[in-house]
């Protein structure tokens, strides 16, 4: 979607606002369970609006595959470098930290939530409710903001009742589980490639010594737990801990041995720690993802399953996808992250040629939303003279396909030019795109900023929905202040 800019005052987001955000060059918001929920955008300082984007007013954007769109708060703007900047900014929800909250006490995770609500001691546009059902105490001895108290702080609400956070407007949701086990099985080896793997055996931890230390002293007599897969290892590592925390009376036995079995399985302890950085290929039927899901990490040189959790999301919202995700063990202090599916885009570090023979076979593997496309494939065509004088332009990348039915498609290259400034302003590029012989974009051309030099321009654009049948594409450069060759 194209992100939509509005007032610092906005609170309804039911109108065009100040306008869209058409230019953008890129805009990905990032989220992180229980943690970071920002975007950060960067826009061409001759762009729509660029004048426009100042401190505190907000940014409309879809923060994730099938998610209603979010209010995000631009806190910082870089200064312009290469005729572009660097917007950044917060979910609307980070406006907690600036809205204090009395001393208040509750006896329910449904209670606390409540309490911050009734005794905010400023206006508090925010609502927040929880599914967990828990008559465990919450004690605010001081005055602290209400972001701080729910997840901010030691004997934070967060702390105190577990569960996963979602924002949503001015909506604040504790919930037990976020996500959900949606059938997702990564397969190591299978539908992770490109990887880059680091594996740490010497810090894999096969049990787990617990103990508790409050008024009363209490073990195991067993002393340890130990994991199914200890066996795997030449030697047990076993790693004390401390669970005085997770009581608030002294245990007995059984329950301390009950709440150890808990932390053992709930941080998959006995699996080596990984760490694989991957090019990550999803299967034909796709498996929608989202924040705080469940999948199946299958890892097959030691025959066992890993249930671990996508506790990092970055979504492209210019091209409707997932960048990166994160996928990690759900854990307490022991384990890092496990996974890290990389989805950049395939249109880096390719020439026009293939960019054009590739795009069947990439976007039937990768992108989603793009489906039943097939080729008749009558090669690009380029266009271009050896080079574009200032007030000229030409077409510089042109090819035809085929659709056998409707859909969106996706054309990504990459092109290298030199650049030759005629004075001493930058030498100005205009790229405007055009479909069965139409500029889609005529009157605001996406406009790069260049020194003297060679440069090299990734262009990677998304159609709307085009009928079944015959198609053109084609890409136009128009020079102002120098020369392009």
């Amino acid at each position: 979607m194209i992100p939509i800019l509005y007032d610092k005052t906005e609170s309804s987001f039911t109108s065009n606002g100040i306008g869209r955000l058409s230019d953008a060059l890129s805009c990905i918001v990032t989220e992180e369970r229980n943690g970071q929920y920002e975007l950060k955008m960067v826009y061409p300082i001759g762009g729509v609006h660029y004048a426009e984007l100042t401190h505190s007013r907000v940014i409309f954007a879809q923060p994730a595959e099938r998610k209603a769109n979010q209010a995000f708060r631009i806190n910082k703007i870089t200064k312009p470098s290469n005729g572009k900047v660097t917007v950044l900014a917060q979910h609307i929800s980070y406006q907690l930290t600036s809205v204090p909250v009395s001393p208040f006490s509750a006896d329910s995770a449904a209670d606390a939530l409540a309490g911050l609500g009734d005794n905010a001691a400023s206006l508090c546009p925010f609502t927040m409710d929880t599914d967990i059902v828990s008559d465990s105490a919450f004690v605010l001895e001081e005055p602290t903001s209400i972001r701080s108290a729910i997840g901010g702080m030691q004997g934070s609400i967060l702390e105190i009742y577990g569960g996963e956070l979602e924002w949503d407007m001015y909506n604040v949701h504790l919930l037990s589980a976020r996500g959900q086990n949606r059938g997702k099985i990564i397969n190591y080896g299978k539908n992770i490639t490109s990887l880059q793997q680091e594996e740490s055996i010497d810090k894999v931890i096969t049990g787990i010594y617990p103990f508790y230390k409050g008024d009363e002293y209490v073990e195991l007599t067993e002393k340890v737990i130990t994991v199914q897969t200890a066996e795997v290892f030449p030697y047990q590592r076993i790693q004390s801990l401390d669970m005085t925390k997770y009581f608030a009376d002294v245990p007995t036995e059984a329950e301390l041995r009950a709440r150890a079995q808990e932390y053992v399985t709930k941080n998959t302890l006995g699996i080596p720690r990984l760490t694989i950085k991957a090019s990550f290929v999803d299967e034909e039927n796709h498996v929608p993802v989202n924040l705080c899901d469940t999948v199946t990490v299958y890892y097959a040189p030691l025959g066992i399953s890993i249930q671990a959790k996508v506790v990092k999301l970055e979504y492209n919202v210019l091209l409707e996808r997932y960048e990166t995700m994160t996928i990690g063990a759900v854990q307490d202090s022991i384990l890092d992250a496990v996974i890290t599916a990389d989805k950049k885009s395939k249109s880096n570090d390719r020439d026009i040629t293939q960019a054009a023979v590739r795009t069947k076979e990439e976007i039937a593997k990768v992108e989603k939303d793009i489906e039943a496309i097939t080729y008749d494939y009558l090669g690009p065509q380029i266009q271009s003279a050896s080079s574009i004088g200032d007030g000229q332009d030409a077409v510089v990348l042109a090819f035809y396909f085929h659709l056998e039915s409707a859909a969106r498609v996706r054309f990504g290259s990459t092109i290298n030019f030199e650049t030759v400034k005629d004075g001493t302003d930058l030498v100005h590029l205009h790229v405007i795109y055009n479909v069965d012989n139409t500029p889609l974009n005529p009157n605001n051309p996406l406009i790069q900023y260049y020194d003297d030099g060679h440069h090299i321009l990734t262009l990677d654009f998304l159609t709307s929905e085009l009928a079944a049948g015959n198609h053109s594409f084609g890409v136009a450069f128009g020079v102002t202040g120098g020369t392009v060759s």
